[in-house]
């Protein structure tokens, strides 16, 4: 063991090996453990389902909260219209607009509109956001459900919505990472 600073001051120690005890409580909002999944699997949506592949757990310590990361590549036929709701396990969003009404759609992240003559049809456009959430349970689940709710292709995840045999058809990852945050 090694200390840096001096004698009176020994608050700051820096050690070579070992291991953290569990009595040990780390300062406010240090990552305490980190979960992730990542899928390369192509998906074709229509109604609202889960993403494949990405869904992760974790128990966390009471009271402390869960950072959730993500980055989901999508494609879809031009003019589509679609979202990605963000929920836990029993499939509750955990978080989402709530201004719509009537037919309108809250949701956690709008799939922008793949207008166009072939940037719908064609490419695989990327979404990726952050949220920090409180949740109620130390038992957690993460996971992405997404729905196409207009437009005459359908909403796919990690290619285009083409998918012949050519060179400009280009496939891609999706991820969910959570990490456990100290209160």
């Amino acid at each position: 063991m090694s200390y840096i600073g001096s004698k009176r001051s020994s608050s700051l120690v820096s050690f070579d090996e070992g291991t953290i005890g569990s009595g040990v409580t780390f300062p406010a909002h240090h990552i305490i453990q980190i979960e992730s999944s990542q899928t390369q699997a192509a998906q074709t949506i229509t109604t609202l389902t889960d993403i494949t592949g990405l869904s992760t757990s974790m128990t966390i310590t009471s009271g402390n909260k869960v950072f959730i990361s993500a980055s989901v590549l999508y494609g879809g036929g031009n003019n589509n219209y679609g979202y990605i709701n963000v929920c836990d396990g029993s499939n509750s969003v955990i978080y989402q607009s709530n201004w719509a009404t009537g037919s309108q759609v809250n949701a956690s992240i709008p799939t922008p509109v793949l207008g166009g003559s072939d940037r719908g049809t064609y490419h695989v456009h990327h979404i990726g956001f952050q949220y920090l959430w409180t949740p109620q349970t130390t038992s957690i689940t993460v996971k992405l459900r997404a729905e196409k709710t207009y437009g005459a292709g359908n909403l796919t995840i990690n290619r285009p919505n083409d998918n012949t045999n050519n060179t400009y058809i280009v496939g891609g990852t999706s991820s969910l990472t959570i990490m456990e945050v100290q209160a």
